[in-house]
């Protein structure tokens, strides 16, 4: 489980939470897969074309959330 004796913890908490009240998030794993099927010949003037975008990422945990803000602590304090 995360430990939460450092300082900066809470803070570092309470900016994720305000980043998802101005609709952003942390995503993590994401991949991003395109296909394009032009047949022989691709569009012309004027044609009209459809792109389908597939993108699937994962949302951390709470836990896990706190065990990544416990690291960068671990990495970067004084």
């Amino acid at each position: 489980m995360a430990k939460k004796n450092h300082p900066n913890f809470d803070m570092l908490k309470s900016f994720l939470d305000f980043l998802r009240e101005e609709d952003y998030t942390l995503l993590g794993n994401s991949t991003f897969n395109t296909s394009k099927n032009w047949g022989k010949t691709p569009p012309r003037k004027g044609d009209r074309v459809a792109i389908n975008i597939y993108y699937k990422a994962t949302v951390p945990s709470e836990r896990k959330e706190k065990i990544l803000i416990d690291c960068f602590l671990d990495d970067y304090s004084d």
